[in-house]
């Protein structure tokens, strides 16, 4: 697809992790809740402004960040309403998305005045860095009790989705939550499989401790889906687990550069400063979840 504005880093390697299995159209904002056709290729694409990426993945309707519109700029207040029935009129034909999410690309925050708006329609705002690194490194030794390994059975990868629905739940409060999460990770699995990445877990006992998926392209390989149980956190699991995934892509792929995409200000983004990444960029997006 040819975008219609550029993109920063961050916001490329969403987009990377979703090429396998999402729908990419370029559409126009409207002040309208009447759909007009996605631009054919090949065709002029409309000015930046006016333009946006309609990003969906019909077998995952409830997946809020892989069905979704991509802008260009933060929203302004009087855009709100156009952004909703572009939104509305884009996804009408996708049964199960109940959800509003928009990205942009523009590294910038909306104005006081907005959020007050997104608020007041129960929009969340999401702040994001996006770090990256040439070669990750844990800051200590790896822990003697671990055992880190690429997850490939069955059985691993079942303890992989019991753990990231489990790592989940306690930032997404949702009752759809752990079926989404499930699908999700069978995507992630089939995307291993097909050779676009690894996943990684660290063991205790046989016990999984801590694991991650990163995926390569171009030369870009992305850590996607960080989680470390909350009882085993500070422990130096995650960060050994996370040196171990960049070695192991990097013995299947070219990779010039890692990125890794975390809630700004959080003490994930302190780990992974203190495995050598540093901050690039910010990301933002807001999101209108499910009515209860």
């Amino acid at each position: 697809i040819d975008l219609p504005f550029d993109v920063p880093l961050g916001v490329f390697t969403d987009l990377m992790m979703l090429s396998s299995d999402a729908e990419f159209d370029v559409i126009r904002l409207q002040n309208a809740k009447s759909a007009e056709p996605p631009i054919e290729a090949g065709s002029a694409l409309p000015p930046a402004a006016q333009a946006a990426v309609r990003v969906q993945m019909r077998d995952i309707p409830n997946y809020y960040y892989g069905n979704f519109l991509l802008v260009h700029s933060a929203p302004q207040t009087q855009d709100i309403p156009h952004w909703i029935h572009t939104f509305d009129a884009a996804f009408a034909d996708v049964q199960g998305v109940a959800h509003r999410t928009f990205v942009w690309s523009e590294d910038a925050a909306p104005s006081e005045d907005c959020r007050k708006e997104l608020e007041a329609r129960n929009f969340e705002l999401a702040w994001d860095s996006v770090l990256t690194c040439v070669t990750p490194s844990a800051p200590r030794s790896r822990p003697k009790e671990l055992d880190v390994r690429r997850i490939e059975s069955d059985a691993d990868w079942e303890a992989v989705i019991a753990s990231q629905i489990e790592i989940g739940q306690e930032d997404w409060d949702s009752p759809d939550y752990a079926e989404f999460k499930r699908r999700n990770l069978l995507q992630l699995r089939d995307m291993c499989q097909t050779g676009l990445g690894h996943w990684v877990g660290g063991f205790v006992q046989d016990t999984l401790m801590s694991n991650m998926g990163i995926f390569a392209q171009n030369g870009v390989a992305r850590y996607q889906s960080v989680g470390t149980h909350r009882a085993h956190r500070g422990r130096g699991y995650a960060s050994s687990v996370l040196e171990y995934a960049a070695q192991s892509i990097r013995s299947t792929h070219s990779v010039d550069q890692f990125v890794i995409i975390s809630e700004a200000e959080s003490n994930a983004q302190k780990l992974y400063q203190n495995c050598g990444f540093q901050f690039l960029e910010n990301s933002y997006s807001i999101l209108q979840r499910p009515p209860t």
